[in-house]
């Protein structure tokens, strides 16, 4: 079994954690000053590792958002967006064409990864 299937029903409990909060909070906002620096305006962004969404307040309502994760109890509970379209598979593996999306956000995700060149 997924080991983060059986984590995405405490998943949304334990990021509201005081420093947990903190720290996506900081993530997402490096997100938001990379995305206003650049001056980027995507309207479609694919988001690897999305999880439950906690990090797509990011991007504006009419943003189409892909979130790609491997749990797919994660993606039933991203309720967060009306624009969103949620991809099983895995991020050292994505199952897209190359440059088939403008812009690509992993928040919170590299750590995860063994192979973090790929």
């Amino acid at each position: 079994m997924n080991i983060w299937n059986l984590k995405a029903g405490c998943y949304q409990r334990v990021r509201a954690l005081p420093l947990l909060r903190r720290i996506l909070e900081t993530e997402t906002e490096n997100v938001r000053v990379l995305i206003a620096g650049a001056k980027l305006n995507p309207s479609l962004v694919l988001d690897v590792g999305v999880g439950a969404g906690c990090s797509l307040t990011v991007f504006p309502r009419d943003v189409r958002v892909v979130g790609l994760d491997r749990s797919l109890r994660m993606l039933q509970q991203n309720k967060r967006r009306e624009v969103f379209h949620a991809l099983a598979g895995e991020a050292c593996a994505l199952p897209l064409r190359g440059k088939s999306i403008p812009f690509v956000s992993a928040v919170g995700l590299t750590e995860y990864l063994p192979d973090k060149m790929r």
